[in-house]
């Protein structure tokens, strides 16, 4: 305590004096000055640990100092010496800063002991302050570190999805196109139906692994131009109920979501879809997002059975039906 560095002001002469020498004698380090100007500049020059200034001064009065000194730092303690007469004056200035007040005469342990709590309050303060620091950039490091493990899990997330959504497409004529439009068309219709922003950007990603397990079903039926059979129809539906079932113990969203879609994408609003013969809005919406989606898709491209149509037909086909 005893190492301190205290800018001492008075403009007594005997006063200063005397106090510097009690002062250096406890073991502080004293810079003495007459006047609050020449202190305020020695304060502005050298870190010190406290100042201790009378109050009552020609040119600069210690109260003048105390705001000088707070409007440079807000946490150096100034220990004002007030005679009885100033006290209402040594009260307001606990109110702008002022860490405490000694009144005069004062005898030398008191002046000591006033000191030393002024320094011991400081200090306290510093170490809270440094803690509170070290806390933020602690929390601030935790919360980047956080944030890129969330970025590998994300960019992991999408490699997964990719390499399903191309193990889909292994047998496409054109690999990449039909998923990667159902991912359009679902984020447009999403947006269109003004969907929370989470979920177009977690149907964007999900939609496209629509048919991810498709792969399960023998390449013979997934090509068979002619009319499937009712064996080969039941078959055919296995597809959905095996991603729905590999998925949906997972807590990733937008894995979540692709499972509820390959459940619920070949359902159908009058119940004549499948799996479970779902109706209207008991089909969750990204499931009949996709739905649209796909049919208009399925019309809009060429295959062994139809040639693609434009796109009013395929519009009308969907809105009023075919027949």
């Amino acid at each position: 305590m005893n190492q301190a560095k205290i800018i001492l002001v008075d403009d007594d002469d005997a006063l200063l004096n005397c106090i510097t020498e009690l002062l250096a004698d406890a073991g502080y380090t004293v810079y003495p000055f007459s006047n609050g100007r020449d202190a305020l500049i020695r304060f502005q020059e050298e870190l010190v640990d406290l100042v201790l200034t009378d109050i009552k001064m020609p040119n600069m009065t210690g109260i003048e100092l105390l705001e000088k000194i707070r409007a440079i730092d807000q946490d150096t303690p100034v220990l004002l010496m007030t005679g009885y007469a100033e006290l209402d004056v040594a009260l307001a200035a606990i109110k702008r800063g002022a860490s405490d007040f000694i009144v005069k005469p004062y005898k030398s342990p008191d002046l000591n002991n006033a000191i030393e709590k002024a320094l011991q309050l400081n200090r306290k303060k510093q170490t809270e302050k440094t803690y509170k620091n070290r806390l933020e950039k602690e929390v601030k490091l935790t919360t980047q570190e956080l944030t890129h493990s969330f970025e590998i899990v994300s960019i992991m997330s999408r490699v997964v999805i990719e390499l399903l959504t191309l193990a889909a497409e292994s047998h496409d004529e054109y690999p990449g196109l039909h998923n990667s439009l159902i991912g359009m068309l679902s984020n447009r219709i999403a947006r269109a139906l003004g969907m929370p922003e989470d979920f177009i950007g977690t149907i964007t990603g999900a939609s496209a692994m629509h048919d991810a397990w498709k792969k399960v079903i023998p390449y013979s039926i997934l090509e068979k131009i002619a009319r499937l059979t009712s064996h080969e129809f039941k078959l055919m539906q296995t597809h959905a109920t095996s991603e729905e079932r590999i998925l949906r113990g997972t807590t990733y969203p937008m894995l979540q979501m692709a499972a509820s879609i390959a459940l619920t994408y070949r359902e159908r609003w009058d119940g004549t879809g499948y799996p479970n013969k779902l109706r209207g809005e008991n089909i969750p919406i990204e499931g009949r997002i996709v739905m649209l989606v796909d049919r208009y898709n399925e019309l809009r491209t060429p295959t062994p059975l139809h040639q693609p149509l434009d796109h009013e037909t395929a519009y009308r086909n969907i809105i009023e039906g075919n027949g």
